[in-house]
């Protein structure tokens, strides 16, 4: 994250194997749109968006179940994913890869099930 005058500029850097995929940004409400595909992505300070995210494909496969990305499966990994199930919280294609436990290919209140069930160790 470097400051250039009014703007930020955000830079991805993908992990071996990964290819970037693009920079999205969320106004906090949980849904997520495409803001860039460049790695580099300059944004203006008066932005609606609070949140930036960068995706990328390849590279690692995700850890089933982990939808927050912090390299375990929790609670709060199942909370996500009823909340994604609901529809009141969009999953990015990544938390929607890690969450479709039942390979099904979308997130439903079974997957959170799933989820729960192996953040508390009964899966």
């Amino acid at each position: 994250d470097v400051q250039t005058g009014w703007y930020h500029q955000l830079n991805a850097q993908p992990e071996d194997g990964a290819e970037f995929v693009g920079w999205y940004g969320s106004d906090g409400e949980g849904s997520y749109e495409l803001l860039s595909t460049e790695l580099d992505y300059d944004f203006d300070l008066g932005s609606p968006y609070l949140v930036y995210v960068a995706e990328f494909s390849g590279g690692e496969e995700p850890l089933p179940g982990d939808i927050d990305g912090d390299g375990s499966v929790s609670v709060s990994d199942a909370i996500l994913a009823l909340r994604g199930a609901m529809g009141i919280y969009e999953l990015s294609p990544e938390q929607a890869a890690a969450g479709d436990m039942d390979g099904s290919g979308s997130v439903t209140v079974s997957d959170a099930v799933l989820i729960l069930r192996t953040a508390m160790g009964i899966a």
